[in-house]
């Protein structure tokens, strides 16, 4: 399917200064659905947690 994220203009920002902060790496620590919960997986939201680091 397609999707987009919510707030990516300050996933974005958020990115940019970790980077000027001189991280150079993501890793993706949890990701869950509302389909996980409700188990109605015809539209769902998308959650995920990160950490930025170097």
């Amino acid at each position: 399917g397609t999707g987009f994220a919510c707030g990516r203009g300050a996933i974005a920002a958020a990115l940019w200064a970790a980077q000027d902060l001189g991280a150079d790496k993501a890793k993706i620590v949890q990701h869950a659905t509302s389909g996980d919960v409700t188990m109605d997986f015809d539209s769902v939201v998308g959650y995920g947690a990160a950490v930025i680091y170097r």
